[in-house]
């Protein structure tokens, strides 16, 4: 059976104490033994960034990695509790489930060119229930969720088809890409491929002289000058907010 195969067959073990969990990251496979969770999580999230973690953070790599392609922007939306951020997400109970996985897929040779999108509303597992808190903080409501949701696994497959199959960069600010195999080692589902590699856009952005400490993906289109009109910390408008600002840093430089 293919990745793809074992993805749509929806078989999962989300059970975050289960005795073992096994996940195969690009051929590398991995039988870990019964651990803390967050510790089971952060063996898995060490060889996915081996594995998939590349650096463009000069405007020449930049070029270099846009040039002649398409890219993916996208941005990720988690549950969270009020002050789980400061407890690093160890109060009883707390994981970092995906909800939203928000992107574009643009090419840079051609920035004015229509942007396709992809939005997705991700139903968690351990924690189905909103909390107040994430609800405020990015406006997706239980009944939205309970309507429009789909699976991690259904999700997984989206992005990947949505990407070429995994040939084609991801861009993010920060490690969004290690929500996947976050939620897959939780879930203990097998990741595809995705040899177009996932790049931090915080690096290069600080390269050209932007603050990141000052802005979040969904703000950092003012820092070059660029009004919008987006909903912060929804994962498609902060996407489209970090496509614009590489748009114009690249256009500057």
């Amino acid at each position: 059976m293919s990745e793809m195969d074992q993805l749509q067959s929806g078989s999962s073990n989300y059970n975050p104490d289960s005795e073992r969990i096994f996940i195969d990251l690009s051929g590398a496979s991995i039988s870990l033994p019964r651990l803390a969770s967050h510790e089971r999580i952060a063996a898995a999230l060490a060889n996915f960034r081996l594995l998939y973690f590349r650096e463009a953070n000069s405007i020449a790599e930049m070029r270099q990695l846009v040039k002649g392609q398409d890219i993916i922007i996208f941005d990720t939306e988690y549950t969270t509790w009020d002050g789980a951020m400061r407890r690093g997400w160890n109060g009883r109970g707390e994981y970092q489930e995906l909800v939203q996985i928000g992107a574009v897929r643009v090419n840079l040779d051609f920035p004015d060119r229509p942007v396709s999108e992809l939005n997705i509303i991700i139903r968690p597992k351990i924690n189905p229930q909103l909390s107040p808190y994430f609800v405020n903080l990015t406006g997706i409501t239980q009944e939205r969720l309970d309507r429009e949701s789909v699976s991690f696994e259904e999700a997984l497959i989206k992005l990947f088809t949505f990407s070429d199959g995994g040939t084609l960069p991801l861009l993010s600010y920060g490690q969004d890409g290690e929500q996947l195999a976050g939620n897959a080692s939780m879930y203990g589902i097998i990741l595809p491929d995705f040899p177009g590699g996932l790049y931090d856009l915080r690096p290069f952005f600080g390269a050209v002289g932007i603050d990141t400490d000052n802005y979040t993906s969904g703000t950092i289109h003012r820092a070059v000058g660029i009004h919008m009109n987006v909903s912060v910390h929804d994962a498609l408008d902060d996407s489209k907010s970090l496509f614009v600002t590489l748009r114009e840093v690249m256009r500057e430089q």
